[in-house]
């Protein structure tokens, strides 16, 4: 296993995950869609970007042909976050969205929404215990079989995990579940 470093900006936690997966973020460029030419991107706007999409995404409808259907973040705890909220605000959608759209760091909370919207499983290694950081009981809301990204947790701060392939020497970061 390898430490694969990431931007240290308040966004390392969505640096290091995109960097897990997404080919532009890693290549630093997107292809245009009106030319066909690769356009370069900055990665940091280019995870503000995301964030930003997050926060407007967590108040939309989970079913876009119903406007009355329960909405991603009513959807987040098995639909408890809301109810969970009212005890501690942090945890409103609000806030939540707020805090997405700051650049700030953000805590363990965005971790079941963030997967779920990327479709990715996100494991977490926590560097002090040199173990697997256990999110809580309910396992299914975190792991469900999905590509997989892992990253590597340090006081205040994240970076992304790789493994070196014996075959093309190539830092490899995204996983996949063989069952």
């Amino acid at each position: 296993m390898v430490r694969v470093p990431v931007i240290g900006d308040g966004s390392c936690w969505f640096h290091s995950i995109v960097r897990g997966f997404s080919r532009c973020y890693i290549e630093k460029q997107v292809i245009d869609a009106t030319t066909k030419e690769k356009q370069p991107i900055d990665r940091g706007q280019f995870i503000q970007g995301l964030r930003n999409e997050l926060a407007d995404k967590l108040a939309m409808p989970i079913n876009p042909d119903d406007p009355k259907s329960k909405t991603y973040y009513q959807c987040l705890s098995r639909g408890n976050l809301e109810d969970f909220s009212k005890g501690y605000p942090n945890s409103s959608m609000e806030f939540m969205q707020k805090e997405l759209r700051s650049g700030n760091a953000v805590d363990n909370i965005y971790h079941e929404y963030v997967s779920n919207c990327l479709n990715r499983d996100i494991y977490l290694l926590d560097m002090n215990t040199q173990d697997v950081y256990i999110m809580g009981d309910d396992m299914d809301l975190y792991y469900k079989g999905r590509g997989s990204v892992v990253i590597l947790v340090t006081p205040g701060h994240y970076d992304l995990v790789g493994v070196i392939s014996s075959e093309t020497n190539h830092v490899n970061s995204h996983f996949t579940l063989i069952v």
